[in-house]
């Protein structure tokens, strides 16, 4: 199934909005440690903390679950199962995933040693964990690729969880030729009870991801809601109110994850309108460009190019 210009556009013109969505996500954070003690507040008002839990919590959660969505969708798009292909597809995500992530985990593990060495910067680390000078072989290789923690560089968890699933894609082919509908429901309970006792990939990791490939592999449109899209939209705009009015609370997880649904199928939508306006159209494709050139052969952008 080939792609056309239209639909590319609407899938390419995501990337940056949902890459400052994980920027809004990781900066949630009102507090910074250090070795000290903390500086900050963790009370910011209410009108702060309900702005944070609206964005941050709310509106920006739904890149993750997005990347994961068309990383799935254009890896398995005009994809045929053969030991060929698969390998073929290996080194490419080898070349777009692997390399930069073992580069920048790498980077990071050597300069947070270094910056716990020298006393000038030792005061900018919250002691709450070992010097990585006192790892052993388990604990290098465990901060480097996110065994059963996160990685050193935190924020690529992302990326290892999609290099495992590429790695799984030759069971996601056989799953998807005998029981696809049937696995993405089994699958998307597990994710909406949030029931998932393996801690690599993760439950979001695996349903979003197998989505994307259902979609590709039976040729149905990612925008096959855009009939319903008003009426996403606007129901995606009262559950992300009640979402954020309801933190702390034990049904909002659930709450949390209707809207995760309802504001994926949204975003989508929303792309139509946005290619619509030639201005917009043209400065989000230059920025995920130039995001993308600005790396000069160091690929970290989350989601592999609609090119395949």
């Amino acid at each position: 199934m080939k792609i056309d210009k239209t639909s590319s556009e609407r899938l390419s013109v995501l990337r940056f909005p949902l890459i400052v969505g994980v920027v809004f996500i990781h900066a949630y954070s009102t507090e910074v440690g250090f070795s000290n003690g903390a500086v900050g507040t963790i009370d910011s008002g209410y009108l702060v903390g309900f702005m944070r839990d609206l964005i941050s919590q709310g509106l920006a959660r739904l890149a993750v679950p997005l990347f994961f969505l068309l990383s799935g969708y254009f890896f398995f798009l005009n994809f045929y199962p053969s030991v060929e292909n698969y390998i073929k597809k290996i080194k490419s995500r080898t070349n777009s995933l692997l390399i930069p992530f073992l580069f920048w985990n790498i980077l990071t593990l050597l300069l947070i040693a270094l910056a716990q060495y020298l006393p000038a910067t030792q005061s900018f680390f919250s002691g709450k964990n070992e010097p990585i000078i006192t790892f052993g072989i388990y604990e290098y290789i465990n901060a480097i690729f996110g065994i059963d923690r996160s990685p050193i560089s935190y924020q690529f968890w992302f990326i290892r969880d999609l290099m495992v699933m590429v790695l799984f894609t030759p069971v996601i082919s056989l799953i998807l030729n005998k029981i696809p509908r049937l696995f993405l429901l089994v699958i998307l309970v597990l994710w909406f009870f949030n029931f998932w006792p393996i801690y690599i990939p993760s439950v979001a990791a695996f349903l979003f991801f197998y989505s994307g490939a259902y979609f590709a592999h039976r040729k149905v449109s990612m925008f096959t809601l855009d009939r319903f899209g008003i009426l996403l939209m606007l129901s995606y705009s009262c559950v992300l109110l009640i979402d954020t009015f309801t933190k702390g609370d034990m049904v909002n997880s659930y709450i949390h994850n209707i809207g995760i649904l309802l504001g994926i199928a949204s975003m989508l939508f929303a792309t139509r309108g946005i290619v619509g306006v030639n201005r917009a159209k043209r400065y989000l494709l230059w920025r995920r460009d130039f995001w993308m050139m600005s790396q000069n052969g160091v690929s970290i952008h989350y989601c592999p190019s609609p090119v395949v």
